[in-house]
This record gives structure tokens, C-alpha cells and sequence, in this order.
């Protein structure tokens, strides 16, 4: 039924979610480590910093988590918004 299947994808949304979450809690010291000691990787003339992939990796991490956290709400609170909610007889709107 819509509903079981609307419910098991929340939980799904919400998992991915808990997934971010334990990137972002994980990586989150570290990554301002990296920053404050000026982190460095590679040998002789080629050293790079390393925060900056630290920091994208937790940014990155943060934005799949909203955006696990916005389709969860949507297809808990607002499941009109999703195209699976569309009635399959009625033609598109453009």
C-alpha cells in the first residue's frame, strides 16, 4: 500500500540521514585540527593542504543530510509534493 511504502522510505530518508550524521560527527574534530595546526599532505614540492578536502567532505555531508532530512519531512508531512501521490489517469500540467 502507498502508505507502508511512503513510511519505509522515511525510515530510509532518516537512516540516510543518521549515516551523514555519524561522517559529520566523526570528521568533525579532525577537520579543525586540520585547519588550526595548517595540516599538510604529500612530499618534497608537491605539499597541498588538507583541510580543504577535510571540509568538503563534512560540508558534502551536511548537505546530503538536509537534503535526506527535507524528503523525509516531504514524504511524512506534505506526500501531496510527490510525483508517487500523482494520480496516474490525470495528464500532466505544464
Amino acid at each position: 500500500s502507498p502508505k507502508v511504502q511512503r513510511t519505509l522510505a522515511a525510515v530510509g530518508y532518516l537512516l540516510g540521514a543518521a549515516f551523514f550524521l555519524m561522517i559529520i560527527t566523526g570528521g568533525w574534530q579532525e577537520s579543525i585540527a586540520s585547519f588550526v595546526e595548517g595540516e599538510y599532505e604529500g612530499e618534497g614540492a608537491l605539499r597541498v593542504p588538507s583541510w580543504p578536502a577535510r571540509w568538503t567532505v563534512i560540508g558534502g555531508s551536511a548537505l546530503a543530510m538536509l537534503n535526506y532530512l527535507v524528503m523525509a519531512y516531504i514524504d511524512i508531512f506534505k506526500p501531496e509534493l510527490l510525483d508517487s501521490e500523482v494520480n496516474p489517469d490525470t495528464p500532466p500540467q505544464h
